[in-house]
């Protein structure tokens, strides 16, 4: 149930998120533009993201605050398996409103407090 709503509030962001690039005259959208609409679109919520690397094909995100993490500790849940079902499901259908070809992928979990997750934003063929 917590995958379909963050699934469903996703589709919505990124419907609005797509609404942004026509107002702002994105060309292109691909990953890196995708992520710059994204990382504005979870701001909000109190995350930090930024590039760390990037191709014509896929973007590498470094996710440092978290509050998804921050509050499964706080409650004593594993938070891994709590971004598994909530973040990235609402990020991927965040990104594949702007492209359906998009794929959001979490590549790196935290270790702890002070490392990042890296996630990324890839274009399937």
């Amino acid at each position: 149930m917590v995958e379909t709503t963050c699934q469903n509030i996703g589709a919505i962001q990124g419907k609005m998120s797509k609404s942004q690039a026509r107002r702002e005259k994105m060309k292109e959208m691909n990953p890196r533009n995708a992520s710059i609409l994204a990382a504005d679109a979870i701001k909000g919520f109190g995350i930090q993201a930024q590039i760390l690397k990037e191709s014509d094909e896929k973007v590498s995100i470094k996710v440092g605050k978290c509050p998804v993490y921050e509050a499964a500790k706080m409650m004593g849940l594993d938070p891994e398996p709590l971004c598994r079902r909530s973040a990235i499901p609402f990020m991927n259908s965040l990104v594949k409103q702007l492209n359906p070809n998009f794929h959001y992928e979490l590549e790196k979990f935290r270790t702890g407090q002070d490392d990042f997750c890296e996630e990324s934003i890839a274009l399937i063929k």
